[in-house]
């Protein structure tokens, strides 16, 4: 699945529920972009309400249900999406900028980044 699939399933779906982000004020779109922010916070703490993180909890038997665990998931993906037509970020932005974050995160690695700090 390509990253304008998503974007336009999603740009789509705003559509029906009345968001059509190049009619909206820049004050509507902050609006609607800080429910969007919001939504993605409680969508990660309901995915991580999925997983034994808790590690002052005794979890018996570690079992995670991957189909909620991965429909949590993919809530956060849609937020972030929604995100990006909000603010009007085009799919190709998105994917050149994935490559260059990503190559960057690399480039830290090989120059010892990582080794230098105890967290990830």
């Amino acid at each position: 699945m390509e990253v304008s699939f998503i974007y336009n399933q999603l740009k789509n779906y705003q559509a029906v529920m009345g968001y059509s982000p190049e009619k909206l004020t820049f004050e509507e779109r902050m609006e609607v972009m800080r429910q969007y922010v919001l939504a993605l916070s409680v969508e990660q703490t309901e995915l991580l309400d999925e997983l034994p993180w808790k590690p002052w909890k005794n979890y018996p038997e570690v079992t995670i249900d991957r189909d909620k665990m991965i429909a949590e998931w993919v809530d956060c993906l849609v937020f972030l999406f929604d995100q990006a037509i909000i603010l009007g970020i085009a799919p190709s932005e998105i994917e050149t900028k994935f490559v260059e974050v990503v190559e960057n995160l690399f480039n830290r690695i090989q120059n010892n980044y990582s080794k230098r700090r105890n967290t990830i």
